[in-house]
């Protein structure tokens, strides 16, 4: 089995989580332990405005995830995805990842005591 299937696979289930953590996060108003340890949990000064603040981006890049590992994964299998296409999918989920975990670093600023 190709190593880099299992990868993809793997990144479309963490994307799906991410997507659904997000959207839960922000229905029950508590802050995901994905995003802080249960000590800086309690440290957050102001939990619906962090959830406000970190939401939006979770759920896109959960969302980019997943599709970046269902392209993978049928790219894979059928093999016909180019290499040029798996490259734009790539620096789509890298740039996506960065603007994610610049936005969550930000976002625990202004929070986070």
């Amino acid at each position: 089995m190709d190593t880099l299937l299992i990868f993809d696979g793997i990144l479309a289930a963490l994307g799906a989580y991410l997507a659904f953590a997000a959207l839960r996060m922000k229905r029950t108003g508590e802050v995901n332990a994905f995003l802080v340890s249960g000590e800086e949990r309690g440290k957050c000064a102001d939990p619906a405005g962090f959830i406000e603040r970190v939401y939006k981006r979770m759920a896109a890049f959960g969302g980019v995830a997943f599709l970046y590992g269902v392209v993978g994964v049928a790219g894979r299998l059928t093999h016909m995805l180019s290499r040029q296409a798996e490259t734009a999918a790539g620096i789509v989920f890298l740039a996506s990842c960065a603007w994610f975990a610049y936005g969550l670093r930000k976002g625990k600023e202004g929070f986070f005591r």
